[in-house]
């Protein structure tokens, strides 16, 4: 079985259309390029996003067979978007919270914070009766 990251998850379930449920704006990249070119990074998510945002791990080493480690990294909530310190703080704070499952290849993931949810879940990429 091959897992995808959360972030490539949530992209391809943004290209669907889905009758009742919503996924928010998304960016993300790896730690490979924020740090070869975290300025382009930075201007990317301002132009992406206007208010404010999650900033949040997406890690490899999360979402395998055996092991989700879901809520094992640092995600960073309500970040104002605009704000180059504020998002350059968090992601560096995901960054540091993937310490022994260093790559990089490890995904960051900016997206857009809900508002006014009247429902709200987790994405799951099995087939409840087979488990497949």
């Amino acid at each position: 079985m091959i897992f995808s990251s959360k972030a490539e998850t949530l992209k391809k379930f943004s290209k669907q259309n889905l009758t009742n449920s919503v996924v928010p704006t998304i960016f993300f990249f790896t730690v490979k390029q924020f740090r070869a070119d975290s300025k382009k990074i930075l201007i990317k998510i301002k132009k992406l996003f206007n208010g404010l945002v999650a900033v949040r791990s997406s890690c490899l080493a999360e979402d395998k067979l055996n092991s989700s480690m879901a809520g094992y990294f640092y995600s960073g909530l309500n970040i104002n978007s605009q704000s180059n310190k504020d998002i350059y703080i968090e992601i560096n704070k995901v960054i540091n919270s993937y310490n022994n499952y260093s790559n990089p290849n490890n995904l960051i993931l900016i997206q857009e914070m809900v508002k006014k949810v009247k429902y709200s879940g987790v994405i799951m990429t099995s087939e409840k009766s087979s488990y497949s």
